[in-house]
């Protein structure tokens, strides 16, 4: 007989619709509090630099019916607004009306989208732990786009 703990750590098999793995994988990525924003930044990359995408690639994922690229697109639109400017969780939170939850089971999603899907390419937006900026930034993280990025991506969200 199993004791709880190992039991409780079996892998099951669960039939999930296409349409929501994205989002499966996002919940599953938050369970256990083991998401980016609630884990303690000391055991945390607290820095990914951004990655310069193509206006095609960037068009192609502007494209993409997925709950990741549509959240992130969202988030990528405020930021090419505030290009070089960094921003809070927070106030991403309250520019694009989506719930905190949603956007770090975005970010959670990210990555292993962007494998799928665009290979080993990095993030197209860049991140950093808040107080890592300097005093007076809450202990969060913060995403920016270069204004280089947030010109490609406003003409790749143009034309998709």
């Amino acid at each position: 007989m199993l004791d709880n703990d190992a039991a409780s750590d079996e892998l099951v098999d669960v039939k999930v619709p296409r349409r929501h793995v994205m989002a499966v994988y996002g919940f599953l990525a938050n369970l256990d509090g083991r998401d980016r924003a609630e884990i303690d930044p000391a055991q945390a990359q607290t820095e990914v630099n951004e990655i310069r995408w193509p206006v095609e690639d960037l068009r192609r994922f502007a494209r993409t019916p997925t709950t990741t690229s549509n959240t992130i697109g969202r988030v990528l639109d405020e930021l090419a607004d505030h290009p070089d400017e960094w921003v809070s969780t927070t106030a991403l939170e309250a520019a694009t009306g989506i719930p905190r939850n949603n956007l770090k089971g975005a970010f959670s999603a990210l990555t292993r989208h962007l494998r799928a899907h665009y290979g080993a390419r990095g993030w197209m937006l860049a991140y950093k732990w808040g107080p890592a900026l300097g005093p007076g930034r809450p202990a969060e993280v913060h995403y920016t786009l270069s204004t280089e990025q947030a010109e490609r991506w406003k003409e790749a969200r143009a034309a998709a």
